[in-house]
């Protein structure tokens, strides 16, 4: 959701809108509670989001055409989950540090098919979002994903 996100709106409005959401699933559902506010934030907002806005930028300043757009969406989509997933195990090692490559392996490991299913999936709506460039997001769509 971060990259859909940044391709859609920008980083800006990216990063506060997925801060509202995990600091209201946070302190409204419990999901991982307050006291996880700042890992969430890092894990599933701040790194998919750094990657999504350098493959934007890459996009934008080299005018790709809208098959490469989407290509570069999809991997970027992927490569931030995987980020997000190494960034997980480094988190987690500090707590144990003892079983940080076995730990970064298996979430890199478990983490590539989602990924990769994420990439596609966002990949796909912005091939829609391409299409109906009136109807979503304004007109400034297409200048932001493909100026």
């Amino acid at each position: 959701g971060s990259a859909l996100m940044v391709w859609l709106f920008g980083p800006w409005v990216a990063i506060s809108l997925m801060a509202l959401v995990l600091g209201l699933q946070g302190a409204i559902l419990g999901d991982g509670g307050t006291w996880s506010f700042g890992a969430n934030l890092l894990i599933l907002a701040i790194v998919p989001i750094l990657v999504a806005t350098f493959a934007r930028n890459a996009s934008a300043r080299y005018r790709t055409s809208r098959l490469q757009t989407l290509m570069t969406v999809g991997i970027s989509t992927t490569v931030g989950y995987l980020c997000s997933a190494l960034c997980l195990a480094g988190l987690l090692a500090m707590g144990a540090p003892v079983a940080t490559g076995w730990m970064a392996g298996f979430l890199a490991q478990n983490s590539l098919l989602p990924a990769v299913i994420e990439g596609m999936a966002t990949s796909g709506i912005i091939a829609i979002s391409l299409r109906t460039t009136s109807t979503v997001a304004g007109s400034s769509l297409k200048t932001t994903i493909n100026p």
